[in-house]
């Protein structure tokens, strides 16, 4: 389902885990242009063990014990050659840390960071500027490594993702794919997205569903509230700012009308927790679920944005928890049963439509089809459409994969206008870049292309069915 496969160039050299000699200097470049080879003289040593990943250089002989990005963080991974013929593997960090990424390279400018694999470092290059398309190819100039450590990386990467669906029969739109497509959203989703489908459907307790149709009061009181903060020369202490009759208004309305509560978690507060707006996030929520953790508690400790939307995340199933299983009266209710209504609804939407859809239906999504579209978790939350707008998107791409033919080892899409397939332009011009990244795939060696259980072509890895 996710192919893309962007990429900035990391050169680098197979060297060992500790670092005793060095005899160049390496370069990481930054967002907009490629680096050069760091080369190495010291011999093999052991290293405690690290989970494979990136890590910070801290001395001639010692690594970060946290890793910055680790292998399930990854996606677009592949094996191809450079403009030299020498193996290169590339790849990009994952949405959910691509920024963690960027502070982490910005942080070390001038210093080395580690790639980590079996214990062994494979690349150890100097940092050169601020990494933020996340990005990135690594060569080495003993690439004839490369192909056994990228199906190891490959094999880590995949086992990440089916150890959390493993047993999971939620969600039919997953098991309904053939084998080449799930290994495909397998090489293209991250962990925490694999992650957050199942949490929603295996756990829908600590998932509130909910449906506001007038959110106009709402905005005022939030509005006023937000004017009330931003008044110069007031307090410094969240008490004094309780007390006025903006927050007081806006308190009342969230209690009183609970599904508001996950507008408040997509709203101003939440842009800055560290602070004021964490004491007074803390007073509302846990003067009306007084068992709620503190959100200052759980993002206190993270040094990076990445981190933090996790922990507040992670907070937010607290909550929800709450929200789904507290009557007003503070009495815990039997089940989950309204929760589990919600994902019902939402899949018997999908599952309806699907149905309904022929050759000539006009398809598009809920909103301009991009991969937020189609995820569970994006940057405002829990995206209650995404398995509907799966469904036209796989209608769509399969209507078009009708279309393709193979031409001298490539695929060739005779389609000119999204008028030919019957679907909106933004939902067309998606599917055809896919082509096109498939196509950048082939040209690489790596990839090969088969015809799925419809009969329809598609791009794998060259290895795939030989495991």
């Amino acid at each position: 389902m996710r192919l893309l496969y962007l990429f900035i160039l990391i050169s680098t050299s197979f060297i060992s885990c500790k670092t005793s000699k060095r005899s160049a200097a390496g370069i990481i470049g930054g967002a907009d242009g490629p680096t050069g080879v760091y080369v190495t003289n010291n011999a093999d040593q052991a290293l405690s063990h690290r989970e494979n990943g990136w890590y910070h250089v801290l001395s001639t002989d010692s690594l970060s014990v946290k890793p910055i990005i680790t292998v399930k963080d990854m996606v677009g991974l592949k094996l191809e050659k450079d403009y030299y013929g020498k193996y290169a593997i590339s790849g990009r960090i994952s949405k959910h840390k691509i920024n963690k990424w960027a502070d982490e390279t910005e942080s070390a400018i001038g210093k080395q960071i580690a790639f980590v694999y079996n214990d062994s470092i494979i690349s150890d290059p100097q940092v050169n500027g601020r990494i933020e398309s996340g990005a990135f190819m690594i060569t080495s100039q003993t690439d004839q490594k490369l192909p056994e450590i990228y199906k190891g990386i490959m094999k880590e990467k995949s086992d990440s993702i089916e150890v959390i669906f493993d047993g999971w029969e939620k969600d039919s739109l997953y098991y309904e794919l053939s084998p080449e497509e799930r290994d495909s959203v397998n090489m293209g989703i991250d962990y925490w997205e694999a992650k957050a489908w199942v949490d929603m459907s295996s756990k829908p307790d600590e998932h509130y569903w909910y449906s506001i149709e007038d959110s106009s009061e709402y905005v005022r009181l939030e509005k006023a509230l937000e004017d009330e903060l931003e008044k110069t020369g007031y307090s410094s202490k969240a008490s004094d700012y309780m007390k006025s009759d903006a927050y007081k208004a806006y308190k009342q309305y969230l209690h009183e009308n609970k599904d508001y509560i996950n507008l408040m978690f997509q709203g101003f507060l939440f842009n800055n927790l560290k602070g004021l707006h964490g004491y007074l996030v803390d007073d509302i929520i846990q003067s009306k679920y007084s068992s709620a953790p503190s959100i200052r508690s759980y993002i206190d400790k993270t040094d990076n944005v990445d981190d933090e939307k996790f922990a507040v995340y992670e907070w937010q199933r607290k909550v929800w928890f709450l929200m789904n299983t507290t009557q007003e009266n503070n009495t815990v209710m039997s089940d989950d049963q309204k929760a589990r209504k919600r994902i019902d609804k939402m899949m018997e939407k999908a599952n309806r439509y699907r149905e309904s859809i022929t050759d000539t239906t006009y398809l598009q999504t809920t909103v301009e089809m991009s991969y937020s579209a189609i995820d569970a978790l994006n940057t405002d939350g829990y995206n209650d459409d995404y398995i509907y707008n799966q469904v036209i998107y796989l209608a769509a791409l399969d209507r078009a994969r009708k279309y393709l033919s193979e031409q001298d080892g490539k695929l060739v899409c005779p389609l000119s206008s999204h008028e030919d397939i019957n679907v909106r332009k933004d939902l067309y011009e998606f599917i055809i870049d896919l082509f096109r990244q498939w196509n950048e795939m082939l040209d690489s060696g790596n990839f090969k292309i088969i015809k799925d259980e419809k009969g329809l072509p598609m791009v794998v890895h060259k290895d795939y069915g030989n495991k």
